[in-house]
């Protein structure tokens, strides 16, 4: 795993990454489900000064290989779901923000539908207050699962364009709406990253 992590070659936005390894906040990272692979073999090339990503992963049976992805990275793991561990997970999530770190949250996970936010990113977003960081690699050479997503396994040496963009005032945008409205524009946003990258999904 650490060694087809180290081979894909990642194309990143520098110019939008170089402010954020000065900034000591805790960020939300958030992505499509089917790109987790991806994004989370991008975070250990950006220098966060000695933050580690809590990614937030299915309590599910299938969540289990995908932990021990995060774990070969050296990344941290919130298990829980909308199903199960959700009001544990939301708690463990808010306290890693809050203590200045960064948590990682697929948004249409763990069932879909796919490129559709769940309104609970828009709850949580809303209680954290915190800033956000969407994150969306192109789907390239590679192999995609027989799944609800496509979920996609880029091929070793692979080269990847990885799309980024910040959202500092989350806080203040989203104060005086309903949670839902938050995950829809959370969900527009990352679309909009996505658009024209993977036409078998019709995004």
């Amino acid at each position: 795993m650490r060694l087809w992590q180290r081979s894909l070659r990642l194309n990143l936005p520098w110019d939008t990454i170089r402010p954020l390894e000065k900034d000591s906040r805790g960020f939300l990272v958030l992505t499509w489900h089917n790109r987790l692979l991806p994004a989370l073999a991008t975070y250990p090339r950006v220098d966060r000064q000695g933050k580690n990503l809590h990614a937030l992963i299915s309590a599910s049976r299938d969540g289990a290989w995908l932990t021990a992805f995060a774990h070969s990275l050296g990344l941290r793991v919130i298990r829980g779901s909308s199903s199960r561990r959700g009001a544990n997970a939301m708690r463990e999530i808010l306290r890693a923000l809050r203590e200045g770190q960064d948590v990682g949250i697929t948004v249409d996970g763990p069932r879909g539908p796919a490129y559709e936010a769940k309104p609970g990113i828009g709850l949580l977003a809303k209680l954290s207050g915190a800033p956000i960081i969407y994150v969306v690699p192109e789907i390239g050479r590679g192999w995609r699962a027989k799944s609800w997503d496509r979920f996609c396994v880029p091929a070793p040496l692979t080269s990847l364009n990885v799309r980024i963009e910040v959202q500092q005032d989350a806080a203040e945008r989203w104060a005086d709406l309903p949670h839902e409205a938050c995950a829809a524009e959370i969900g527009k946003r990352l679309r909009a990253l996505t658009a024209g990258n993977d036409p078998e999904m019709g995004v």
